[in-house]
């Protein structure tokens, strides 16, 4: 699965939700009906259950097997590894799972994933915020492969030097619009129903977060930070940006990334799944992080990670060992990590691998979106997670949406009262 515009490819923003509500209420249960032919034999064996891309790197991989047994892998259609989870019997169901970091803590609560033990050698070879969101707390449940999060790109031929601070930026982007040389200032979609993720650069460089962390390092679900004090002395900006039609609630992503191609944009948010409409642009841009808006605080964008798991079926396929030591040791190296996520058209999770990435073509761009991404903080893993992220970019949409705009103080402590019921829920 990948992101994209708030939802992830092959998953709509509606699918995540219910996917994340029915994983949250324990709905993801062993039923009796399987999902395909029974891939255990009576010879042990480690089955993993894969994105379709990532199948061909991680059979060449594991051709030999895997500490003695074979590995069978089995590709799924993106965004249907947890679906059809919820199918499986203790016959058919799968040893390793590839999930996306979001629903790492759902299925951690409900056991259907089990913590691993990984030396601090291999956490070493991740960047902090990356390796965190397999580990969201004292233990990791997964080893992450690739990561993507957003960007500011910015049209090189209407922006000879790019802005040092978002004020900057904003001027510029303004003056372009009043020369006539840009229709409009900023390009980032929200319409029809919220775009956090798009968004989250400039909600972080306000001082706002999700959630903040508790002594383990876990979220913490007594802090949403949605209208914290830091944010809310900052929040009078967006009343600012509503006013002077500088970020709009009904532009759309994919009328965002229209007007950019088409140079009536100076800057646009893009994700990475805007590569191949980044590659053919007409001109010179820019990939950067979004600049800082408020000094002190960094505008970071959320980090997607994508990564594998041990179930706990494993144990009762009397593989866990194997299971645990696939997952802790053998999907850190350079050379996978890289075909995995090249297949993917994403960039791969280790610091290593991400160096090692191509400076030309598609892996040039995805170069930019890492180093764009260096400061990101990956969506916290919580059942709430796809509401908290919907009530987040509602407050958005609400407060940007012109004329009849929601202060945004009002709006983002509407979202604060919402997203605590949710919570307490």
């Amino acid at each position: 699965m990948s992101y994209r515009g708030g939802a992830y490819r092959g998953v709509s923003t509606k699918g995540a939700r219910a996917l994340a509500a029915a994983l949250g209420a324990g709905l993801l249960a062993v039923s009796v009906t399987a999902v395909a032919p029974a891939a255990h034999a009576a010879k042990k064996q480690l089955v993993v259950w894969a994105d379709e891309s990532a199948v061909p790197a991680l059979q060449k991989q594991f051709a030999a097997g895997w500490e003695s047994i074979p590995v069978v892998v089995i590709g799924k259609a993106p965004g249907s590894v947890l679906t059809d989870l919820e199918a499986a019997t203790d016959e058919s169901a799968p040893d390793i799972i590839q999930v996306q970091h979001e629903y790492v803590g759902s299925l951690a609560a409900r056991s259907a994933i089990v913590p691993v033990a990984v030396d601090a050698k291999v956490t070493a070879k991740f960047p902090a915020a990356v390796w965190s969101a397999f580990a969201p707390g004292p233990q990791a449940f997964g080893m992450p492969v690739s990561v993507q999060n957003a960007a500011l790109v910015s049209n090189a031929t209407l922006v000879a030097k790019q802005p040092a601070t978002f004020d900057e930026l904003v001027a510029t982007a303004t003056d372009l619009v009043k020369q006539g040389k840009a229709k409009v200032p900023f390009a980032v979609g929200q319409a029809p129903d919220g775009n956090a993720e798009a968004t989250y650069p400039l909600f972080s460089g306000l001082g706002g977060y999700i959630l903040g962390k508790d002594g383990t390092g876990a979220p913490n679900t007594l802090d949403l930070g949605f209208a914290n004090k830091a944010f809310l002395a900052n929040a009078a900006r967006i009343d600012a940006w509503n006013a002077a039609k500088f970020v709009r609630s009904s532009m759309s992503s994919d009328r965002a990334r229209t007007l950019f191609a088409a140079g009536k944009a100076p800057f646009w948010i893009a994700s990475e799944s805007d590569i191949a409409a980044i590659m053919a642009l007409g001109f010179p841009y820019r990939i950067t992080a979004v600049p800082t808006i408020v000094s002190g605080l960094d505008t970071s964008p959320l980090l997607h990670v994508s990564g594998f798991a041990e179930t706990s079926w494993a144990a009762k396929h009397g593989v866990s060992d194997q299971a645990t030591s696939l997952v802790a040791t053998g999907l850190v190296g350079k050379k996978l990590q890289s075909a995995i996520a090249s297949a993917a058209h994403v960039a791969p999770a280790t610091i290593a691998a991400q160096a090692a990435m191509p400076t030309a073509d598609e892996s040039a761009r995805l170069r930019a979106f890492v180093t764009s991404g260096a400061k990101g903080v990956p969506a916290p893993s919580v059942p709430q997670q796809a509401q908290l992220l919907e009530d987040l970019g509602i407050a958005w949409m609400s407060s940007t949406s012109g004329a009849g705009a929601t202060p945004a103080k009002k709006a983002f402590r509407q979202a604060q009262a919402l997203g605590l019921q949710v919570l307490a829920g």
